[in-house]
């Protein structure tokens, strides 16, 4: 019989040797194996609660998805990137985490490369000019992890293959916390657009269901953290975040672990919620049957409890003007097909007089149809008898 302790030993091997896995090979890109995911999670987001690991779960599907999507599609770019394995993307994320108040292009950040080998060890690795780490793949390996670790989409327009997704830059000169502040950056309530409006807050109309087939917006599922809620007017597209379970678990850690702010997660999760009410029978039965279309989606999305006061536009100080264009939007749209016209009863009374108009019309035009019908019938048979 083997020892528990030989059993906790045999499975730290299997992952040590895992963690050495090339992170970028020549053929495909895989999903993470269990003992991988595992790691990366604690790496991203460590000292989350007991309680949560059940929402790590749901993480895995959709998070994970996106983590295979995005390292293929460096891999497709043949970027040259200073990382190697696996391990070597982890520790850079937590070195990452300890000197986030650094500039990009410090001796403090970039003394991680220092012991970083890029000569090749197995047929899978990618090819790389010389063994050592030059500038440029220092920078891209940066731009990976970020954009792995905190789901924002940053790189080379190579690296930036989705239509309507934002290509952000991070400057050499600013930190990771500066960064993420120009990122997601909160104006003084009186330097902030104001749209005229009567009321205070977001209609309980309003929710992705009503957006598509009412206002005739298109949803598009966005994994970049800096995309949610943007509305463009060209393509008639609303963009919103759906990873809510990795908002959870990364809202879970402890405070001294958390870069991105716990309020903007926590704002994140609400506009979710207040988009996707899980109150609302027929939002919740679309969102069910997106889920069957797209898999990949996080299916938390659509089961978050709306807090109080949750529609109230000074409870968002993040997405308070994106909401504001959105809501601005959706006033204005008008329908442009029966069915928008049937679905649209944001105006009760209007609603009621189109369609007895149309109802009446109709009649109209039935009984004319009945009544030429037997009129020609009438002369028909009239002109039979004679």
């Amino acid at each position: 019989m083997v020892s528990p302790v030989a059993l906790q030993m045999a499975n730290r091997t299997i992952s040590d040797t895992d963690l050495d896995k090339i992170l970028l090979p020549n053929s495909r890109a895989t999903l993470p194996n269990d003992y991988l995911q595992a790691e990366i999670l604690e790496a991203f987001w460590p000292s989350c609660s007991q309680g949560f690991t059940s929402s790590k779960r749901q993480l895995q599907p959709s998070y994970f998805a996106f983590f295979q999507s995005e390292c293929e599609t460096w891999r497709l770019s043949g970027s040259p990137v200073a990382l190697h394995t696996y391990r070597d993307l982890l520790a850079l994320v937590k070195h990452l985490r300890t000197k986030r108040t650094e500039r990009r292009d410090s001796r403090a950040i970039l003394e991680f490369f220092d012991g970083i080998s890029m000569s090749p060890t197995s047929a899978d690795s990618l090819p790389v000019q010389g063994l050592q780490c030059d500038k440029a793949s220092m920078m891209n390996a940066l731009d990976l992890a970020v954009s792995l670790w905190l789901m924002l989409g940053i790189g080379s327009d190579k690296t930036r293959l989705y239509p309507g997704r934002s290509s952000l830059v991070w400057a050499e000169s600013e930190s990771l916390d500066g960064f993420i502040q120009k990122c997601f950056a909160v104006e003084a309530p009186e330097n902030r657009i104001k749209i005229e409006r009567a009321f205070s807050s977001v209609p309980s109309s309003l929710n992705a269901h009503n957006l598509k087939f009412i206002g005739g917006f298109d949803i598009m599922w966005t994994d970049c953290l800096a995309d949610h809620l943007i509305l463009n007017d060209d393509l008639g597209t609303i963009s919103l975040y759906h990873h809510a379970s990795v908002l959870l678990t990364a809202g879970q850690s402890s405070l001294n672990e958390t870069v991105l702010p716990k309020d903007l997660l926590e704002e994140t999760s609400r506009s979710l919620a207040l988009l996707l009410p899980r109150a609302n029978t027929e939002c919740k039965k679309w969102y069910q049957k997106t889920l069957k279309r797209y898999p990949n989606l996080d299916p938390t999305a659509g089961d978050l409890m709306m807090t109080p006061r949750g529609r109230a536009f000074d409870r968002y100080k993040y997405w308070s003007e994106r909401l504001e264009i959105i809501v601005e939007a959706y006033d204005k749209s008008e329908p442009k097909a029966l069915p928008q016209w049937w679905n649209d009863r944001r105006n009760k009374v209007q609603w009621y007089t189109f369609w007895t108009a149309a109802l009446i019309l109709l009649l109209t035009v039935v009984f004319g149809f009945i009544q030429s019908v037997t009129g020609i019938l009438q002369v028909y048979f009239a002109s039979r008898g004679r």
